[in-house]
């Protein structure tokens, strides 16, 4: 029996009335025991076959070169609602639903939610920075590009209030001085603006660093402050 990427072994049709010749019985039984081998933990049972739920299959392995696909999950229809995937822990016990994966693409899995790009969501995890330039004194945030937002200052400038932001998520701006002093300022935004007690604009140096970490509520409509800070950077 060979692997499907490689072709399948040639159909046989044989008629003979009611009888299963011995040739034909044990081709089949033969094809049949292979897949429970490959499927199952390796003694002829299939998956979960003996109850022993330590048996099972280890991983998939797929004969396709570097750059295919190793496995393709599809349903047969589209969905609109709903999971595509759902992993449970201790399905016969009291069930734990620990990862999904909906049908829009989002996975979300104890507190991490990552959209169908693979960019972190709400309320996510920081590791991926997007660095932003200014133009005309402005710079403009997309949520989805990265959490941690970095920018070197060659101008006054003030940021535009960030695109899909979701509540509860969190968003780190790293401005880093040059040249002469520049101001950063936040645009007010739909609901009174930043909140929190740093005073804008910020003075930043060519020394120095201004560094602010925000989170979007939903609710308020807008970003609140959860911590700041002015630092001094060595020269390199």
């Amino acid at each position: 029996m060979t692997w499907p990427t490689d072709g399948v072994d040639a159909a046989v049709t044989r008629s003979n009335g009611e009888v299963c010749d011995a040739d034909d019985f044990n081709d089949q039984n033969t094809q049949i025991r292979g897949l429970q081998t490959w499927l199952g933990d390796g003694d002829g049972e299939l998956i979960g076959d003996d109850s022993n739920p330590a048996h099972g299959p280890g991983g998939l392995s797929s004969p396709v070169a570097d750059g295919g696909d190793a496995i393709v999950l599809a349903s047969k229809s589209t969905f609109s609602s709903g999971n595509l995937i759902s992993v449970v822990n201790g399905r016969d016990q009291n069930p734990l639903e620990v990862l999904t994966v909906d049908f829009a693409g989002y996975i979300d899995a104890e507190g991490l939610s990552v959209d169908a790009d693979g960019v972190l969501a709400s309320p996510g995890v920081r590791n991926k920075v997007q660095t932003v330039t200014s133009s005309g004194g402005e710079i403009e945030v997309d949520c989805r590009d990265g959490l941690t937002v970095t920018h070197t200052l060659t101008e006054d400038t003030e940021v535009q209030e960030p695109t899909n932001a979701e509540d509860g998520m969190r968003l780190t701006f790293i401005f880093r001085g040059s040249g002469s002093t520049k101001d950063v300022d936040f645009v007010l935004l739909s609901s009174g603006g930043v909140g929190g007690s740093t005073s804008f604009p910020v003075e930043v140096s060519s020394s120095e660093a201004f560094i602010i970490d925000l989170q979007y509520d939903a609710t308020l409509g807008l970003w609140l402050e959860v911590s700041s800070n002015l630092c001094t950077v060595a020269v390199v």
